[in-house]
């Protein structure tokens, strides 16, 4: 099943399942090392995901060209995953 990458604020499609936000910082006041992850797993768990349901990914960032969500397709992509346009 496709994956949805998108700015979250936007507009619901038809098909873009739930929604799962990332940040790319964790929320201030905190530690990063209480939030810090593989990111290498956290991919392979999403392209797991995908083959079972339908979701998004995506983050509050304006500007795509700018933000983490611009790599995202390539990498789920690399993982066998198909990415909605």
């Amino acid at each position: 099943m496709p994956v949805g990458v998108l700015g979250l604020g936007s507009a619901r499609v038809a098909g873009e399942g739930a929604r799962i936000g990332t940040l790319r910082r964790p929320p201030r006041g905190d530690p990063r090392t209480e939030f810090a992850s593989d990111n290498r797993r956290t991919i392979e768990v999403l392209a797991a995901l995908s083959h079972h349901g339908d979701f998004s990914v995506g983050c509050h960032c304006q500007d795509e060209a700018c933000c983490h969500r611009s790599i995202l397709p390539e990498l789920l992509l690399d993982k066998g995953t198909e990415v909605i346009p």
